[in-house]
């Protein structure tokens, strides 16, 4: 089984005091955080800033390293089965700069900011997508 090396950055901001979440419309019709695999000689942080600047145009993003949150799990990618060692973090970016999606056929059909209960329910493609969420969350102090 292949090994991939996934990265995922749970971007927020703050609208009115209040936590707001960016997720992404995959072409396949579920929503998800903007992730992606590392390319070789990246650091994680350095492949999550690459990969939110691909998937979303932002570019003035803070990593809050402290939060990092990890899960294993086997999936399949392209009809094959893979083993993903993924990394998680929570990051900082601001609603007013202009989310930008792709139009290649490997990019998202829609972003939206929405507040953390919404993200829970939306979240629902994958059974670690919830709980990674959450944690990153309870890291980095957005909820108790």
């Amino acid at each position: 089984m292949r090994l991939r090396r996934n990265v995922r950055g749970i971007v927020s901001s703050t609208l009115s005091g209040e936590p707001r979440f960016l997720l992404l419309l995959a072409r396949k019709g579920y929503w998800q955080c903007p992730n992606g695999g590392m390319d070789d000689g990246e650091s994680e942080v350095q492949a999550l800033i690459r990969e939110i600047a691909e998937e979303t145009g932002l570019l003035r993003v803070k990593v809050l390293e402290e939060t990092r949150t990890t899960r294993e799990y086997d999936a399949e990618r392209h009809g094959e089965p893979i083993h993903v060692m993924l990394a998680a973090y929570l990051v900082e970016a601001d609603m007013a700069e202009t989310v930008t999606i792709g139009n290649s056929e490997d990019r998202h059909l829609e972003s939206r900011w929405v507040a953390y209960d919404e993200a829970l329910t939306m979240l629902n493609r994958y059974p670690e997508q919830r709980p990674v969420f959450e944690e990153v969350c309870k890291k980095g102090g957005l909820v108790r």
